[in-house]
């Protein structure tokens, strides 16, 4: 449930600042009635901003994806492999699933 409150609670910035430190959710605000502003804890914002950005990079990914601008992963794994040759990874080798021991250690 969203929390609402009038602007003249703003006089108790403790209460506000302990408010929004506890919330997830954004504080609304209004003023004469009518919502005027929202604020949140600094890592609420940080949160909603990174939700963001992760939104934007997910409906480019899905407008390359339906535009036909992909690539097959092997193809990719190749090209980074081209672009950095002295890299310590383990991608030099073509993906193989490993085969697991049922063998526990500490026998």
């Amino acid at each position: 449930m969203p929390k609402i409150v009038p602007i003249h609670d703003l006089k108790d910035t403790n209460a506000i600042s302990k408010m929004c430190a506890e919330s997830s959710e954004p504080i609304y605000v209004t003023k004469n009635g009518y919502g005027d502003m929202v604020i949140m804890s600094m890592k609420t914002y940080d949160e909603y901003m990174l939700r963001q950005e992760i939104y934007q990079k997910l409906s480019v990914a899905e407008e390359d994806f339906h535009s036909g601008n992909v690539m097959d992963a092997e193809e990719s794994l190749q090209k980074l492999r081209q672009k950095y040759p002295h890299a310590n990874t383990n991608l030099s080798k073509p993906l193989t699933a490993k085969k697991r021991s049922h063998r526990s250690s500490f026998s």
